[in-house]
């Protein structure tokens, strides 16, 4: 009996730790999940900002109209900043999702070890009742034999 109790209260604790793993997995992976809204939210705004840079840009060559070589230059290295954050953004991004992708991974290996170990709880406390309902057949058993013989 002290064997499968010994097991029962290592199984417990090993659920537990499990369960905490678990929680803190999810944790990770809400997290990681509003890092990736917040990059792909401020991407979007840089690409915006970048379209309407070069909507603006190119609108005085469109027309034909003369345009200052400084302001030209001025523009186009203002187009040029744009552009490295966008990418550097979308770079960011892309680094989110795998993130993303490896907290979710991390959630599931968590969530079945979780449900591994208490299905062995689960097996190992069964165990110790069939146990204890043994010894209780037996008792009552071994009390009846006595009550007969004592008359």
């Amino acid at each position: 009996m002290s064997e499968l109790s010994r097991r029962l209260r290592q199984l417990s604790s090993a659920l537990q730790w499990r369960s905490l793993q678990y929680e803190k997995a999810q944790q990770d992976l809400a997290r990681t999940l509003q890092n990736q809204r917040e990059l792909e939210q401020l991407l979007a705004e840089k690409t915006k900002a970048y379209h309407s840079l070069f909507d603006q840009h190119q609108r005085p060559v469109a027309v034909g109209g003369n345009v200052d070589p400084a302001m030209f230059e001025q523009r186009l290295l203002a187009l040029m900043k744009l552009r490295s954050n966008v990418l550097s953004l979308q770079h960011d991004v892309s680094e989110a999702q795998q993130a993303v992708k490896q907290a979710s991974v991390s959630t599931t290996e968590s969530k079945l070890a979780v449900e591994a170990v208490t299905k062995a709880y689960d097996r190992a406390f069964s165990a110790v009742q069939v146990r204890a309902y043994e010894h209780e057949r037996i008792d009552i058993f071994e009390s009846s034999c006595r009550q007969g013989a004592s008359r």
